[in-house]
């Protein structure tokens, strides 16, 4: 999360005024906040609910995890290719 600011920068450099560019950070650091927000509540819903299944739980966890392989796949052969 912290080299994204760096990202956002860089959209504000052809910016003419001062305050758009300030008022850009601000919007994309509230969206990334409250984004990891939202992710930290979703998964602690579902641990949750999981606690007294550990079936579920697997599931859930196996799940997971095949969701952040194929989302990191993506991404990697999105960029090489």
């Amino acid at each position: 999360a912290g080299s994204t600011q760096l990202l956002a920068l860089a959209d504000t450099s052809d910016q003419h005024a001062p305050w758009l560019a300030l008022l850009y950070i601000a919007v994309f650091s509230i969206g990334t906040l409250l984004a990891m927000m939202l992710f930290g509540l979703l998964l602690s819903k579902m641990r949750r609910s999981s606690v007294g299944s550990p079936r579920l739980s697997i599931t859930l966890r196996v799940a997971t995890g095949l969701l952040c392989l194929v989302t990191g796949t993506y991404m990697i052969l999105g960029i090489a290719l």
